[in-house]
Formats: structure tokens, sequence, C-alpha cells
């Protein structure tokens, strides 16, 4: 009885599975062929080598190189009649063929800002140059007869991804002032 037992819940397992799975009316999937994604070259000279290709006519992506001093800038190359062109991130047009790219390295300056019209009240207020600093007469502190330099400078905010001005007035040192 044992035995019989088992193939009986063996067959009514088969047989079960069978039932769902001709009684699904979920469509089968026919597989179909996909089309490669695009892909970028890993350097300038490999995009505009005589020999590199490209199949998805107006793909463009953004393409880094190196300069003199560690830093690098991009450049944008757009597939065109199945090869890239690139251009500088000012614009300017790299030849085909180019394999050199120290020459299109090109110094960015950051916009122009002028600095809070006093150190008073421009702590923590928006700016939008990094590294910009300012300089305010501070205080005269005795035995001294000129005053100190007050330095505000614009630096990453806490808290958030913007830029704020970091401002830091001098102050007396007390035990000058004492005599001490």
């Amino acid at each position: 009885m044992f035995t019989f037992t088992r193939a009986a819940v063996s067959a009514l397992l088969v047989g079960s599975i069978a039932i769902v799975a001709a009684c699904s009316d979920d469509a089968v999937a026919t597989p179909t062929t996909t089309t490669p994604k695009p892909v970028c070259p890993d350097t300038v000279p490999d995009a505009l080598a005589s020999t590199a290709t490209c199949k998805s006519e107006g793909y463009s992506c953004g393409v880094g190189f190196n300069c003199v001093g560690g830093f690098a800038q991009q450049a944008q190359c757009t597939c065109a009649s199945g090869h890239f062109t690139c251009k500088t991130a000012k614009g300017d047009d790299i030849p085909a063929g180019t394999t050199d790219m120290l020459p299109f390295c090109q110094a960015t300056n950051p916009p122009a800002e002028s600095c809070p019209s006093a150190l008073a009240g421009s702590d923590g207020t928006a700016c939008k140059t990094a590294g910009k600093l300012c300089y305010y007469a501070g205080k005269t502190c005795p035995p001294d007869t000129q005053p100190m330099t007050d330095v505000c400078m614009c630096r990453a905010s806490f808290g958030d991804a913007g830029l704020s001005w970091l401002c830091e007035p001098k102050v007396c040192n007390p035990k000058a002032d004492a005599g001490l």
C-alpha cells in the first residue's frame, strides 16, 4: 500500500501540472533578434581613426581625454555617415586621424563673480566660483595700527550640492589686549 500511495501521488501531481500548463492562457514569447546598443569609443583617437566605424546614425557621447597637469576634458563625438566626428567642449572640430589631444586642451575660466559688498551678512549666502577669495579690512587690534584682513571664500555648502561664502572675520587676541 505504501508503494501504491507514492505512485498515486506522483501521478496526481504530474497530471495536475499538465492540466495547469494546458490551461494557461499566457502567450509564449518567441525569441526576437535584438539590436546591439551603440557603444562609445574609449578615446578620441580611437573614434577618429580611419578604421573606426559606427552604426547608430546620430548617436552622440562624451569621450574624455587627459591634459597636462592631470586634469581631464571632454570631447563630444557623434556618429555621422558611419564614422564618428568629434568636437571640443568649446565646439571646435577635432580633425579625423588626430592622435595627440594636447593641442585641444583648453583652459576654461570660471565666470566672473564679484565679491559680496561687505563681510557682514555674507556668510552662508550663495556664490558661483569655487575657491574665489574676497578680502575685507577687519578690526585693528592694539598695539597694531593696521587693520587685520578678513576673508570670505566660496566653497561647497554643507548639506547640499551648492556653493556658499564662508566668511572668517579676524578677532583680537584677548591676552594681547590685556598686556599679557
